[in-house]
This record gives C-alpha cells, structure tokens and sequence, in this order.
C-alpha cells in the first residue's frame, strides 16, 4: 500500500508546476444552486458510533479542500492513487465558507488492530476540555478502481446514511447527496467518478451498537 505521504508530497509538487486554474464551468455550483446554505447546515452530521481509538487523528488521510483552497487548482489524484487500493472519503461541512469539503484517506489498522474509519477524517482537533472535536459530515464511503474507472459509494456506518430527518424537510435523498460528493470530486479533483448509492451492510450492525453499547466494545477492530 503507498505511503500517503508519498501521495501529498506527488501533489504537492504537481501544484506547484501549475500555473493556472481549470478554465471550464463548475458542476460543483449546480449541484449546490437549488441547496439553501440552511439546508446544508441541517443535513451535516457528526459522525455515528465512535471507536474509543478514533479519537486519534488518521495519518494516512488527505483534506483536498485545504489544497483546492490555497490553490484554487484541481488536486491531480488520478495520477497519485493506487487503483489496487479502496479508499475512504468523506463530504464534510466547512462551518467558515459554507460549503462542502472532501477529505480522503485509507482504513489502516494499529500495531493493535485498531482500525481508523470515517470518523477519523472528521476529526477536527482537540478541545479546550481535552475532548476531541469533529467536522460534521453530509455522507461517506469508499473510493474504488473498477471496470477501467473509478467510483464512489456510500458504505460507510457513520455517515452513509445522511442526516434522514433533514433529507426529509429538504426533500432530498442519499442520492442527492451522492451527486453532490460527485460534484465535489470533479469540482476540487481531476476524477470523474461513477456514484453508487447502497445500503450499508454495516448500519443493522451500528444500530444495535447504538442500544447496546457494549457490542461496540466487543467488535472494536471492526471495519468501519
């Protein structure tokens, strides 16, 4: 598996030989033209069921927005990812300019076994009270190479069902969702990804988590 630094240094450089930003019209501002900024406030989430070992930051993750923003270039991941290798991302909410952000890494797993999932992508540092803080999120999955492409799902027990209640006030559905972390990607990314919107094999198992805590304790090393 390819070392995420290697992938942010390969970046990095690719941007600095840049001199110019993607000239063509952004699907990013269409997807977002009929969402009211309250509307995406309401539909953002914390993430779902936290592993106590997922309160560390994920090493091997890359917040894209951060480069889109300094930037204002399209990170080349097409040339940096490993086609062999499933990916995790996340489509968080930056509270500061209102808008969807992209985070991706991999699930890796400690000298324990500890796996970090999506949540770890949401961290967003420490509070004053020694607690962590996390990034809200619209939805979640995994990034994956297959039939000559790449694509997108949600899997994921944390985030990939959306916030349901707001979907509902909105009038929107996980594939509304779906097509604007599509947006996302084309919008901050050079990956034109294909979208598959499933049902989580992993949130009866979140669920019953959630009225039995201490099932999460017993499948801590779990996939996310």
């Amino acid at each position: 598996m390819p070392s995420i630094n290697s992938i942010c240094s390969a970046i990095t450089s690719t941007f600095r030989s840049q001199t110019s930003a993607q000239p063509e019209p952004s699907p990013f501002s269409a997807a977002l033209s009929s969402v009211s900024n309250r509307a995406l406030v309401d539909l953002a989430t914390p993430p779902r069921f936290v592993k106590p070992h997922e309160t560390q930051d994920n090493k091997f993750k890359l917040n894209i927005s951060e480069f889109f923003r300094n930037e204002q270039l399209k990170t080349p991941l097409k040339s940096s990812l490993d086609k062999n290798v499933n990916y995790l991302w996340l489509l968080s909410y930056n509270a500061i300019n209102k808008l969807p952000e992209l985070v991706i890494g991999y699930e890796h797993a400690d000298c324990s076994g500890n796996r970090y999932g999506h949540p770890t992508l949401a961290i967003g540092g420490l509070q004053d009270d020694g607690t962590t803080s996390y990034q809200k999120g619209f939805i979640a999955g995994e990034l994956f190479y297959k039939n000559n492409e790449w694509h997108i799902d949600n899997n994921s027990g944390r985030f990939g069902s959306g916030n349901v209640t707001a979907m509902r006030n909105n009038m929107m559905g996980k594939a509304d969702l779906m097509d604007m972390a599509r947006a996302t990607f084309l919008e901050q990314t050079d990956l034109a990804v294909s979208t598959t919107k499933i049902y989580s094999r992993h949130n009866l198992k979140r669920a019953l988590q959630g009225v039995f805590p201490v099932l999460a304790r017993q499948h801590r090393n779990s996939l996310s």
